[in-house]
């Protein structure tokens, strides 16, 4: 899965004026998004096995894909689980190196604040081999205690062509992600998906998190404004609009 995205924004790149994310900050090309991951794989040097947990954001986006490019295993820890779950996925899991900015993850003693992104060009270009990266994901353990389940490289690619046939992606269009990306469908749809055909990410950050909260309400202009960039807005108004006054 890595390889091939990796390979993509490698290649869109070229197009100096190709936007692959927006946030409320800022918007970032393909190019500064290329730069952003082989700057950040300096960041996971000597590490195999990495944690990340934390809100949707840009520098999410980055610090994955650079993991991914590095080859590595990389183990999502939804930072809407609870203390007790996200201890459950510590405990079983051979973490190295956990990237968060919650707080309540940085008293464990292998843990690191995400570190700003640098999306300048590197001094030196850094080569990417052909790396197989795999990804384990836990589940919230509501049977149980939570249960990890590792995917190779080729059920996730497979996963990924099933969507893209589904979704028919394209480039510069525009997509809005509004669940977190350590769900394993957003990161293939929001993430690789998107990335893969060239098109945009809009990253509506606190949109989850406002609504386990039932303050969507306060972000709902903001959410209607980010639906009005997509296509087939009004497709999708009444069904999504209508979800959030029935919660």
């Amino acid at each position: 899965m890595s390889q091939k995205t990796i390979d993509s924004i490698q290649k869109w790149s070229s197009c100096t004026d190709l936007i692959a994310i927006e946030d409320q900050a800022r918007s970032i090309t393909y190019r500064q998004l290329w730069n952003g991951i082989q700057n950040a794989t300096q960041t996971l040097d000597g590490l195999k096995t990495i944690g990340i947990s934390n809100a949707n954001s840009s520098e999410y986006v980055v610090l994955l894909l650079a993991a991914l490019a590095r080859g590595m295993t990389v183990i999502p820890i939804p930072h809407f689980f609870s203390k007790q779950q996200k201890d459950a996925i510590i405990q079983h899991s051979d973490l190295e190196l956990i990237f968060t900015n919650d707080e309540s993850l940085q008293v464990f003693n292998r843990s690191k604040v995400i570190p700003p992104m640098n999306f300048d060009s590197p001094k030196n270009e850094i080569i990417l081999g052909n790396n197989s990266s795999k990804k384990i994901i836990f589940t919230s353990g509501t049977s149980g205690s939570p249960k990890g389940v590792c995917l190779s490289e080729d059920a996730q690619e497979q996963n990924i062509r099933h969507l893209s046939n589904t979704l028919q992606p394209d480039i510069r269009k525009r997509y809005l992600s509004l669940l977190p990306f350590s769900m394993l469908l957003e990161e293939i749809c929001g993430l690789h998906v998107v990335f893969q055909s060239g098109g945009t990410l809009i990253i509506e950050k606190d949109f989850f998190d406002n609504l386990l909260n039932k303050k969507y309400f306060i972000k709902k202009k903001t959410i209607i404004n980010n639906f009005k960039k997509i296509s087939n807005f009004d497709k999708f108004k009444k069904k999504y609009i209508n979800l959030y006054d029935n919660i």
